[in-house]
């Protein structure tokens, strides 16, 4: 056998002496290396696919977040130019109320024939225009007690001048009305009966409510829907005025002829809206032919 006897005796040494195995060394070398550069290569694959995804992540988030802006900008520029195109709607003091009501049903009667009969001034009527408007939702007018009643809106006004007169208290009653007045209103109320029959008067009311509004010289004219059951609704005009302590009452007009045109036509006649096709019937009991 030679020289190869000493490689099949000298397999436990496997050193690489004369005569030893000189494949087997290398052969596992060989394997490690291998080994070595397959985990490197795989270590490599792992970090190049991180990476990828990575990016792939990134620019996943750079593409949503500029459709997402495209999409704001888009809807801001749609919403600003349906708000330009909207019409903007129109304050009270540009709306217009147009007053209709019978002469015969006017407080000052001026142009009352010495025949009341006459069926032509039966079927006459007058009518005048101001800037106001019919609310789409009423207000409603809730009951206060004297030491919360506060006037600094016209509806807190009414609310303490319908609780002062449902209690019978005179001087809260006065207190609503303009300084110049509230003697006045002292003097008449001072007289039981007058006193005694406001008070019954509102009591009966089921309900109260602001259902419009109309602006006349300085004042605001507030159209008051009293509710007494049974399908009896009385709306009247009410006369208020700011002052530095507040929304008050005054009848400084309350022999206007003007005014006397809304209180009619409120009461018995009909209101025409500018914004509106048909005329309201505020006091549906009566229609103007």
């Amino acid at each position: 056998m030679g020289p190869y006897l000493s490689w099949i005796e000298d397999t436990a040494t496997n050193r690489g002496v004369v005569g030893s195995n000189p494949i087997g060394p290398a052969f596992m070398r060989y394997n490690s290396k291998l080994a070595f550069d397959y985990r490197r290569i795989r270590k490599m694959q792992t970090h190049i696919l991180s990476f990828l995804l990575s990016f792939f992540l990134f620019l996943t988030f750079c593409i949503q977040t500029a459709f997402s802006e495209d999409i704001k900008q888009t809807n801001e520029v749609k919403k600003e130019n349906k708000t330009h195109s909207k019409t903007p709607e129109k304050t009270p003091e540009e709306k217009k109320l147009t007053f209709r009501a019978r002469e015969t049903d006017l407080w000052f009667k001026s142009s009352i024939p010495t025949e009341p009969t006459n069926e032509k001034f039966k079927k006459s009527f007058v009518e005048t225009t101001l800037k106001g408007e019919l609310y789409a939702t009423p207000k409603k007018i809730l009951d206060v007690t004297k030491e919360k009643a506060d006037r600094g809106t016209p509806e807190g006004l009414l609310s303490s001048y319908f609780s002062a007169s449902e209690e019978g208290d005179v001087n809260w009653i006065a207190d609503n009305f303009l300084d110049a007045e509230k003697e006045k209103i002292k003097e008449v109320f001072s007289d039981k009966k007058n006193l005694k029959g406001s008070k019954k008067n509102t009591s009966k009311m089921k309900s109260k409510q602001i259902v419009g509004e109309a602006y006349y010289k300085d004042l605001l004219l507030l159209f008051v829907e009293q509710n007494y059951g049974k399908g009896n609704i009385i709306t009247e005009a009410v006369a208020c005025k700011k002052t530095d302590d507040g929304w008050k009452v005054t009848n400084s007009i309350s022999d206007d002829k003007i005014f006397d045109i809304v209180f009619a036509a409120l009461s018995a006649g009909e209101v025409l809206d500018s914004e509106a096709a048909k005329p309201t019937i505020i006091h549906k009991t009566i229609k103007i032919n």
